[in-house]
């Protein structure tokens, strides 16, 4: 796709050999250091044009030229970055309906644990209340047992 492009732009696909008119970086720096008059930028805009001066018919490009070119690859690249943020939709929508998902497992769990608690709690009450009440049965077993024999002289529950 980049191939493609750079074949639209500049009319050609970018070299994948060094060009026999390249630059080093100690002539530019030489370059910068010798002329006060244009900066950096625009003397590194006229040594990437270089190349294509020499295989155009030898005029150079005006800026309204190059700022066209430019217009247009800026055009194709922000309908590129549309159209890959179209294609992350879906996945966020996934994202945020996985969120949802992981949020109402929560809610279900703190409401189950909520319901846990309550249930021990009841269930240790009913557990004391049953202590208690095996406590008491025990206890008048025990004052039975120790009670004195009730008198012989009484009708009520006496058998020979």
């Amino acid at each position: 796709m980049f191939f493609e492009l750079c074949e639209e732009i500049w009319g050609g696909s970018p070299a994948t050999r060094p060009h026999s008119s390249g630059i080093e970086t100690g002539d530019l720096l030489d370059l910068e250091e010798s002329s006060p008059g244009p900066s950096s930028s625009q003397s590194l805009e006229r040594s990437n044009d270089s190349p294509e001066l020499s295989e155009s018919n030898g005029s150079l490009p005006t800026a309204a030229v190059v700022r066209h070119r430019r217009d247009l690859l800026q055009a194709q690249l922000n309908g590129h970055r549309s159209d890959r943020m179209k294609r992350k939709l879906p996945a966020d929508h996934a994202v945020q309906e996985d969120l949802k998902i992981k949020k109402r497992m929560l809610d279900l769990m703190e409401q189950t644990l909520s319901r846990n608690a309550a249930s021990m709690d009841w269930m240790n009450t009913t557990m004391d209340n049953i202590n208690s009440t095996i406590k008491g049965g025990l206890s008048l077993i025990r004052e039975l047992m120790h009670a004195p024999p009730h008198s012989s002289s009484g009708g009520y529950g006496h058998f020979h």
